[in-house]
């Protein structure tokens, strides 16, 4: 379906519609009107419109750090509908949602749906067992209501009344629900799998859903862009190391002897140098001959094939732990299984093969689990079990496993994650090869229940999905339930409305972003470990121009985070307080998808990006039905990842700029992040003759998009910007400088404005002028002007007139760089200068007050100094006039600006500020005869202090 935008509805039409038009969910429900202010924002106006809509499913657009959750809720509340709010992160519910009654100032009733964590008595059980706070996930402390002992009154726990775990079965009279989309899937999956019915006062699962479905009006999915990627759980089954060879291992199990194992080695081209007597010496013992030969990645059979870390797992597991020992056993047989290597082999061939390149190849085998049917089984009594069952038993002994303190918090979600494995009916294998030609193959398990709740529940209410980085993922695939997209497939799918929210307060605007010319990869030239030293003398600069608590930075994984964190440590730009949190005078560093990158508020104005998120290049492999596919989702997923941690820097309420310096991002790259909007779609071309391949984005409708300045990244330019723009927000005034570096278009002049411009500019009736093939110059005339204009000849002029005097300094350069970095030092200290383009050049004009052409000399190279370029010698590159103290009718003559082709820079503007120069000390200015003079004099500070 196409974005559109709708409306707002004006203020005041909206008030008076809603006074007579509030609808409650029934007559408890506890209304206390919005404060005016807050009604007349455009956000909540917008939200109030967007909650009004008919249409059962609708997909909000929004921008990032724009409020857009908070609006929303505010609108369901002077909308009288009560939400279900459920969103990725707890940090989102208990800094953002949970805040907003007290914000706003009104009473509500807020509840943050508990996990079996809240429970008193787990509470308890944590605090005396702090490990029990790792568990992936933990059973109830008890029964929270036993319908048995109601005849005795003490049907109730002791908590009953008190505990968040009970508190949505007690309270009736409920504003809003908040959830995290895990436990949002986890809660209906528990509903799905138990039938049984429960006493109304029970926490059970279902009467939980029950209670919720019945309180709320509309589910809002915040940040709903997740829902493309499904979870998974990946367990690695094998590591190849600098693996090949250009075959399928060998099956030991059709192997008899150490003689047969060698002529297969042959027959693959693989000669085996045998020491004399290994091979009497190894006839009944095979395993000790591949451990000797290191030959272990071209072997397989059942007993060393199952994995020699699993069976490690399994010595850890106290005996008593029958269930948990018997998941590993049930691992090492899958692993083990024909089903598996052949599909393993299959992932192998398909990673070595040179017919495709890497990303157009979709390295997966999907089977079915070969000893699923084991697993719901009792060998105790010899008979099925249900699967819920079975899960609770062994959830059971992880808890006693956890709490007896013989193995850590990474053992016990190991285990979590094989049970997970183990009880899935399908399997993904694939495999990922890297630099050094290691291959890791992996099992995964796609994890569905989130997919499927949405699904469940896009139905029984009306459900917005806000984003403000949907990608190509149709939204539609989610309003039919899995049990009727089974029996009729998508016939009964519905559509989902797209609507933009808007970006009010302009903060995509007032956000600029400077990209690199290089890119960081993982390997190669450009590597993170290769830049590191770049990096971190960028880093330092920035730092300790701005000030390090002006900064954020965001890093491309956690192991890089950890990795910046103890270099900056340990060169005092970095600390953190006891409960390993930042400092406030230190920059925050974090990375991408971290939970402090996600809807959470952030003071920092700064950001420095060290790379984009680096994913592997088949991670989403395994959920995908193609190459293609796999590779969309992934640039989705990464793009998406970078602009909600990019987006921390800006501030949501418009009022302040923003300023991210991307290292390691280049142009294009930057463009494709900031780009996002309804109906989007992501292509992947790539030219027969060309390297790389080339990522394209599209959208219908686009929301606004931060300023994104093509000047490659120099830290001199960076600095100059940032310093300028902390100085004029802390002045209140308009920094000019994002304005310079936006001036790459040129406005052409008329030939009337061109004439007017060289007369008032340059008062050229006083210049000499000629032409390059004229030995001696010319007088003023109108006609060599207006031949000049034309094109027809090209004038030269003397900046000095015959008196020792000019009104103008100027600089020639062809670099960008030079020309920003020329008007932002000029722009810093207030100099008014116009710049003009004429074919690859750029013409930098300061237009002074007449004075003597030593003093503009001098000036000239105060600039250049300032500027840190050479005035003389082979390091210099940027030409300047005037060049002599007097006048000299043969040399020193430069381009007179204004011809056929020349074009001004900026907004066009054409007025003239001559500027005067404040010599200090004209006297020392006239005896610096020579640039080593200028040098030890400083000429930097002589006119620019």
């Amino acid at each position: 379906m196409a974005g559109e935008i709708e409306p707002a509805s004006p203020a005041t039409d909206l008030l008076s519609k809603m006074k007579s038009s509030i609808k409650y969910n029934n007559s408890s429900f506890i209304y206390k009107g919005l404060d005016d202010a807050v009604l007349n924002d455009d956000r909540t106006i917008r939200g109030i419109d967007i909650v009004s809509m008919p249409e059962k499913h609708i997909q909000v657009i929004k921008t990032t750090r724009e409020g857009v959750t908070t609006s929303m809720i505010l609108a369901c509340r002077q909308s009288g509908l009560r939400p279900l709010v459920i969103v990725p992160t707890n940090d989102i519910i208990n800094k953002t949602i949970m805040q907003i009654p007290h914000k706003f100032n009104f009473p509500a009733k807020y509840i943050h749906i508990p996990t079996n964590f809240d429970c008193i008595i787990n509470k308890d059980k944590i605090e005396n067992n702090p490990k029990l706070s790792d568990m992936p996930y933990i059973m109830r402390g008890g029964k929270c209501y036993d319908e048995k002992e109601e005849k005795n009154n003490k049907a109730e726990c002791k908590h009953y009344n008190t505990c968040k775990l009970t508190e949505v079965i007690r309270e009736d009279e409920v504003d809003l629900y908040a959830t995290t989309y895990h436990k949002w899937s986890a809660l209906i999956l528990a509903a799905s799998l138990t039938n049984k019915e429960h006493h109304e006062k029970d926490v059970s699962a279902q009467n939980i859903l029950d209670k919720i479905l019945k309180n709320i009006d509309i589910i809002i999915y915040d940040e709903a862009h997740i829902l493309q990627f499904p979870d998974s759980i990946s367990y690695i089954i094998n590591e190849l190391n600098n693996y090949q060879a250009r075959c399928s291992p060998i099956n030991l199990n059709t192997v008899k002897n150490i003689q047969e194992l060698v002529t297969k080695f042959e027959k693959l081209g693989l000669q085996l140098v045998i020491d004399d007597g290994d091979v009497e010496k190894y006839k009944d013992n095979l395993q000790g001959f591949i451990a000797k030969y290191e030959i272990e990645d071209y072997v397989r059979d059942s007993s060393f094939y199952g994995k020699p870390e699993l069976k490690q797992i399994l010595k850890r597991i106290p005996n008593e732990y029958k269930e948990l020992k018997g998941i590993v056993k049930l691992l090492i047989l899958i692993a083990s299984s024909n089903e598996i290597i052949y599909a393993e082999n299959k992932v192998i061939d398909m990673i070595l093969s040179s017919d495709k390149r890497t990303y157009k190849k979709h390295q997966i085998v999907k089977i079915e689990n070969p000893h699923y049917k084991l697993f719901c089984y009792d060998k105790k009594n010899n008979k099925p079990v249900s699967e819920s069952i079975k899960v609770a038993t062994i959830m059971g002994e992880l808890e006693q496993l956890c709490t007896s303190g013989k193995v850590d918090e990474l053992f016990i979600l190991e285990l979590y994650n094989i049970l997970n494995i183990v009880q899935s009916k399908e399997l993904v294998i694939d495999g990922q090869q890297d630099s050094n030609n290691n291959i890791t193959i992996r099992i995964n398990v796609v994890d569905t229940s989130l997919s499927n709740a949405v699904k469940r529940m896009t139905n029984k209410k009306q459900t917005f999905f806000t984003s403000a980085t949907f990608g190509s993922q149709d939204y539609s695939d989610f309003t039919v339930s899995p049990s009727s997209q089974m029996l009729h497939g998508n016939k009964y799918k519905q559509n989902v409305k797209q609507v933009i929210f808007g970006d009010f307060f302009k903060t995509n605007s007032k956000m600029t972003i400077f990209p690199d010319k290089k890119t960081f990869s993982p390997f190669g030239r450009y590597s993170f470990k290769s830049m590191e030293d770049d990096i971190e003398k960028s880093c330092r600069f920035y730092f300790d121009q701005i000030g390090k608590n002006n900064f954020i930075v965001f890093c491309s994984s956690i192991t890089e985070c950890n990795n910046w964190r103890d270099k900056f440590t340990k060169l005092g730009y970095y600390e953190e307080d006891e409960k390993g949190n930042p400092t406030p005078d230190s920059p925050i560093i974090t990375y991408y998808q971290s939970p402090d990158v996600m809807g959470v508020e952030c003071d920092r104005r700064f950001g420095i990006a060290i790379g984009i998120q680096q994913l592997p290049s088949h991670a989403h492999d395994h959920f995908t039905e193609s190459a293609e596919q796999s590779q969309i989702s992934r640039e989705e997923a990464m793009r998406m990842n970078v602009w909600q941690a990019w987006s921390r820097v800006k501030d949501p309420n418009g009022e302040e700029l923003s300023f991210l310096i991307a290292l390691g991002v280049n142009g294009r790259d930057c463009r494709n992040i900031v780009t996002w909007g309804s109906n989007l779609k992501t292509t992947i071309e790539h030219p027969e003759g060309e390297k790389a391949k080339t990522i394209n984005v599209t959208v219908d409708e686009d929301i606004s998009k931060p300023n994104i300045i093509d000047v490659f990244l120099h830290l001199k330019i960076a600095a100059t910007v940032a310093e300028n723009l902390l100085k004029c927000q802390r002045k209140g005034e308009k920094c000019h400088s994002i304005n310079i570096l936006r001036q790459n278009n040129g406005f052409r002049l008329h030939f009337d404005d061109k004439s007017s411009l060289l007369h008032r500019f340059l008062k050229v009736q006083k210049l000499s002028l000629k032409t390059k093939s004229d030995k001696k110059g010319k007088k003023y005339s109108k006609t060599l002007i207006t031949n000049h204009i034309k094109g027809q000849n090209k004038l030269l002029y003397n900046p000095i007139s015959k008196d020792n005097t000019t009104d103008a300094v100027h600089f020639v350069t062809s670099s960008d760089y030079e020309r920003v970095l020329i008007s932002l030092i000029l722009d810093e200290k207030n100099i008014s200068h116009h710049v003009f383009k004429d074919g690859k050049k750029y013409y930098i004009y300061v237009f002074i007050e007449e004075t003597d052409s030593a003093t503009a000399k001098l000036f000239a190279e105060s600039i250049l100094s300032a500027c840190g370029f050479a005035i003389q010698g082979k390091n210099k590159t940027v030409d300047y006039f005037p060049k002599s103290k007097t006048y000299n009718r043969m040399n020193d003559y430069a381009v007179l600006p204004f011809g056929r082709n020349c074009e001004i820079l900026g907004d066009g503007d054409l007025n003239v500020q001559r500027y005067r120069i404040p010599v200090k000390d004209t006297q020392v200015a006239q005896q610096a005869e020579d640039v080593k003079t200028y040098n030890k004099l400083n000429c930097s500070k002589l006119f620019l202090t």
